[in-house]
């Protein structure tokens, strides 16, 4: 009767235990997308429709610029993390090193659009602290530290926002 008490309490406990993993891995995945519509709804109830518009338009150009350089990129970490864990910095610095080099393909590209040079630098800004937000994910995701992770995802979302102009600069050259 013991055991089985006992059992039942290291049984409950692991439960616990998984659902809060879960519970703080579906926080960190969720933060960032409910952080944008809160964002999206503000900018659009307390400026304007326009000006939405036109910061989407921008920065769909740069999350497919992300997109391009992320791809995979997360999984295929996670594998190679899981395969030789000792090996955990150089498998992500060779991913870092090897995506950069398309983030300054990217960066070159964003010279010639056809933008303000304050606004292309926050722009650049914004795609490097981005960049750096999606390369520490595998990282925190495969050591299971959901809360690091879901903290380093609010953080990097706040000062990604500040650097793209909470003072709204991107109104003064989109509208």
């Amino acid at each position: 009767m013991i055991l089985e008490t006992t059992g039942n309490k290291m049984d409950s406990e692991k439960l616990i235990k998984r659902f809060r993993i879960v519970l703080l891995n579906t926080l960190a995945n969720m933060s960032a997308p409910v952080a944008n519509m809160v964002c999206s709804w503000l900018v659009i109830r307390w400026i304007s429709p326009e000006l939405w518009g036109s910061y989407t338009k921008i920065f769909l150009l740069l999350m497919l610029a992300l997109q391009i350089t992320g791809f995979g990129s997360k999984e295929f970490l996670l594998r190679e993390f899981s395969k030789s864990p000792k090996d955990i910095f150089n498998h992500w610095f060779s991913s870092l090193r090897s995506r950069f080099l398309l983030v300054i393909g990217g960066i070159i590209l964003f010279v010639f659009f056809p933008f303000e040079n304050d606004l292309k630098i926050t722009l650049i800004c914004w795609l490097l602290v981005r960049f750096l937000y999606l390369s520490f994910d595998p990282i925190l995701l495969f050591q299971k530290k959901s809360e690091s992770r879901c903290c380093w995802k609010v953080w990097l979302w706040f000062s990604s926002d500040s650097c793209t102009g909470s003072d709204l600069k991107i109104q003064v050259y989109c509208g």
